[in-house]
């Protein structure tokens, strides 16, 4: 079954997470926190977002982030981008 659309609206908070693959690790060094955290930084300036809080845990990742600023693409591009560069930098 498909999942209904979300609505994206000013001031809307959104929870982005993600987890590896069968639960397996995706951070595996003190660096690859640090990797991920710089990128998700990065993509804060760039994209203007407001994280509020984080978690990161060794198989996944937890965020909690306004939209005011920032459409719900731009999570997705701002998340997956950093996934992808923290594990295969």
């Amino acid at each position: 079954m498909v999942r209904p659309l979300r609505f994206e609206y000013k001031g809307a908070l959104y929870h982005v997470h993600a987890r590896g693959n069968e639960r397996r690790k995706i951070f595996f060094t003190d660096t690859d926190y640090k990797k991920f955290k710089d990128y998700i930084t990065g993509a804060i300036e760039k994209y203007h977002c407001l994280v509020h809080c984080y978690v990161l845990m060794g198989n996944h990742y937890h965020l909690s982030s306004d939209i005011e600023k920032c459409t719900k693409k731009r999570h997705e591009k701002c998340t997956t981008r950093a996934i992808k560069n923290s594990l295969f930098s």
